[in-house]
């Protein structure tokens, strides 16, 4: 590509450069000494002019050269200013100073001449056809580019504009027309009758479309006012002098002016029907119009040969136009969440309708927070879903969206803001253990009691033990945290008749602490700190068997719907059948005792006091992979329900979390003071609970390890157990108390305490026997 300079066509010289009128800014002693000896009449010829091995040398002169021609031309006849020109201009070719400012009329009409013999000779005419044969071959996918070619200009020289140049304002290439001329000659501007078959009107034009006689030029950039010209000059004024030889005589001559204002007229109907194309000066688009620019190049670098006379699409309501059923339009909103429904929705009144529906809201409602299966058989539900009723028909979804995300922002509002707290009190000494679902929660202590509370009453319901540690009255009441954290605290029944009522002795109970727990619709596990396991039916709270096989205290246990896990002091993890209750085998390798296990699907994690957590495959027995040791011991662990990531927490104080796949620790969870007693990851809702020794219990984000609320010593002694489901923490400590954190209910101003509109929803059981909180009337 190269710039054509105004004025004058390029002579068919190899390195031949136009340099008929030069209007440099700057000269010197040189120039001056030059001016001197054309104006006293001397010989051009005899001009002394520096040699390139001298100091300055002939590039430095150069410009001061070209300042003394321009300042004699008035005073030379036309021969000796053609004479003078053809023996500079090869020189100031290769030295960079390829362009041309103003007129040289004598010089022109010299060469045109010269060169009107070759112009209609046949050689130069077989020689034009081959050309033409060729560029045709090109030109269906010629491009453009979107930026221009800036050519650097010597930092030495400074250029003035001519002038007689026309000041034009400044436009964006959309918007450039005929009322704002080029002020070049005609002769030196894009050839634009070449590209569409007719000769330019003489305007200022964006990138033609191929023709039948396209070129691969590249128009030059239209000069803004009071901006210096910018020239090429050395490498690209040779390339351009070459590329000259095969395209010179196609710049002008080939159609009559009647032909050029025909085509004219077709350019200006194009650029009226697709808007104003960017020009290749440009690196961007002004459409006139809202057309659509090319698909393919998306940054506005299209091609030549694509069709920009593109309508508007169609706009077809598809649920009004009768294109769809109803069943197949509902699928189609059945695709959306919750934003792209309620923008929807303002589309039309049919549009509105279908948005509302039911079955719409259910799959927005489970989309975000459904319950995702990733084992056979599936990990017990700690808690609740979250997700309603079963197979409830009229349940309000949209309803149920708003309630969850209110939910959701109280999770993360601080204990300043949200969780009430609820303390049940009962047990006598420590509480180790805890789980829940939506109806009751189950709790072991140290005082060998198993108990069972009334999650909507918050009532004790039942006591399960032996006949020699029945409780008597008691305990003493203990500090609760301060309003408007606290929310509720219910009195201990033991020594009362209710208390009495309610205490159970089965036909085998266990001697020492209870130690763990877990359960399921069907059955309950406790292992206690005498070596055995008790399983119990859920329904009756009767045992059904006890498993012997440890030799020390267990210290946790993990189930589901094949297996039974137990993990003990003697280091042992042992493996039960579900269904038989037998013995299936052991896993050894730990070297310190077991603190915890949990089950996902064939694969168990374990977390030991030797500071190592272990994967194992139960099917085969055998050990997976260790994460990395810590020195000291750890005494919590989690795996995800997608079996991505565990996680372990110990003696520390940091909670770690490491990748299955590699191995490798990606994250911690820190802020704990003292040791970290209980781990709790709820991996549908992404959220890691933790309890330590400092009294504490904290929520992190599972991917980003922010911590998203604090209790802060809301208990009187170390904590010990806590869970969570999508609206509750349940967690234990040392002072027998239970601690229930409720974030479904509204803290601080007139509705402390209310159930969050619409919360009750989320229940996955009908509440019948929940307390009903009635609102008072503080206007009297």
């Amino acid at each position: 590509m190269f710039t054509r300079l105004p004025e004058e066509r390029l002579s068919r010289d190899d390195t031949a450069a136009d340099i008929s009128e030069i209007a440099w800014s700057r000269a010197g002693s040189s120039n001056a000494s030059l001016r001197g000896q054309l104006d006293i009449g001397g010989d051009p010829s005899q001009v002394k002019r520096p040699t390139l091995d001298q100091p300055g040398g002939f590039v430095a002169a150069l410009p001061e050269r070209f300042a003394a021609f321009a300042a004699a031309r008035p005073f030379m006849t036309d021969e000796e200013a053609a004479l003078l020109f053809h023996r500079e201009r090869s020189e100031a070719m290769i030295n960079g100073f390829h362009t041309s400012m103003a007129k040289c009329d004598a010089a022109a009409q010299s060469r045109d001449k010269r060169s009107l013999g070759r112009r209609f000779s046949r050689t130069y005419k077989e020689k034009f056809s081959e050309l033409k044969d060729s560029m045709n071959k090109r030109a269906p996918r010629m491009r453009r580019a979107s930026t221009p070619q800036n050519v650097e200009v010597s930092a030495n020289v400074s250029y003035e504009r001519p002038a007689n140049t026309t000041q034009v304002a400044p436009l964006s290439p959309s918007k450039r027309n005929s009322r704002y001329p080029d002020p070049r000659a005609k002769k030196f501007r894009a050839p634009w009758g070449i590209a569409t078959g007719t000769s330019s009107s003489g305007d200022r034009r964006d990138t033609p479309a191929p023709g039948p006689y396209s070129l691969a030029t590249r128009p030059a950039p239209r000069p803004r006012p009071g901006s210096q010209w910018q020239h090429a000059g050395g490498e690209g004024a040779r390339k351009a002098a070459a590329a000259h030889r095969n395209q010179s005589q196609l710049a002008e001559g080939w159609f009559t002016p009647e032909e050029e204002q025909d085509q004219d007229q077709d350019l200006q109907q194009r650029r009226a029907r697709v808007g104003s194309l960017s020009s290749a000066a440009d690196s961007g688009a002004d459409l006139s119009r809202n057309d659509y620019p090319s698909p393919e190049d998306s940054d506005m670098d299209a091609d030549m040969d694509y069709d920009y006379a593109v309508s508007e699409p169609p706009r077809i309501d598809f649920v009004r136009s009768s294109m769809l059923p109803d069943e197949i339009c509902l699928q189609v909103f059945n695709c959306l969440d919750a934003v792209d429904l309620n923008r929807a929705r303002q589309a039309s009144r049919r549009w509105e309708e279908l948005c509302l529906e039911t079955s719409v809201w259910r799959n927005a409602y489970l989309r975000k927070w459904g319950r995702r299966i990733h084992t056979d058989p599936a990990p017990i539900l700690v808690g609740g879903a979250g997700v309603g009723r079963p197979n409830k028909p009229d349940q309000d979804w949209r309803e149920m969206y708003k309630a969850r995300l209110e939910l959701e922002r109280n999770w993360r509002r601080g204990a300043q803001a949200a969780g009430k707290a609820v303390y049940l009190s009962g047990h006598t000494d420590s509480v180790y253990c805890v789980q829940f679902d939506e109806e009751k929660i189950i709790t072991g202590s140290r005082d060998r009691t198993i108990r069972v509370w009334d999650l909507n009453t918050f009532q004790c319901i039942r006591v399960i033990g032996g006949p020699n540690v029945r409780p008597t009255l008691g305990p003493k009441v203990l500090r609760t945290v301060d309003y408007p954290s606290f929310h509720l605290a219910t009195a201990s029944v033991n020594g009362t008749a209710y208390g009495d009522n309610i205490y159970h002795v089965p036909r085998e109970w266990h001697d020492a602490s209870i130690l763990c727990l877990q359960y399921d619709e069907e059955i309950l596990v406790t292992g206690s700190s005498d070596s055995d396991l008790l399983v119990w039916d859920i329904k009756t709270y009767q045992p059904r068997k006890r498993l012997k096989r440890h030799t020390g205290g267990v210290l946790d246990v993990a189930l589901d719907g094949k297996h039974i896990i137990s993990c003990s002091k003697d280091s042992r993890i042992i493996v039960w059948d579900r269904k038989t209750l037998e013995y299936r085998g052991e896993l050894t390798g730990h070297r310190g005792p077991v603190n915890a296990v949990q089950l996902r699907g064939k694969y168990l994690v374990s977390a030991s006091g030797d500071g190592i957590a272990r994967m194992w495959d139960i099917e085969a027995m055998r050990l997976v992979k260790e994460f990395g040791q810590k020195e000291r011991g750890l005494a919590a662990v989690e795996f995800a329900e997608d079996m991505q990531h565990v996680l372990a927490g110990g003696n520390d104080n940091i909670t770690y979390k490491f990748e299955v796949e590699t191995g490798k620790e990606v994250m911690q969870y820190t802020g704990h003071s003292q040791l970290v007693r209980s781990l709790w990851l709820d991996s549908a809702n992404k959220r890691v609970v933790s309890g330590s020794y400092d009294l504490d219990l904290r929520v992190y984000d599972l991917e980003t390890g922010q911590e998203i609320w604090r209790a802060e010593e809301w208990t009187t002694s170390w904590m010990l157990a806590a869970k969570s489901d999508y609206r509750r923490i349940v967690a234990t400590s040392q002072d027998g108390r239970i601690l229930v954190v409720d974030f479904g209910l509204k803290k601080g101003g007139l509705e402390d305490g209310q159930p969050i509109d619409g919360v009750e929803l989320l229940r996955g059981v009908e509440n019948t026997n929940a307390i009903a909180w009635r609102r008072i009337n503080w206007s009297g």
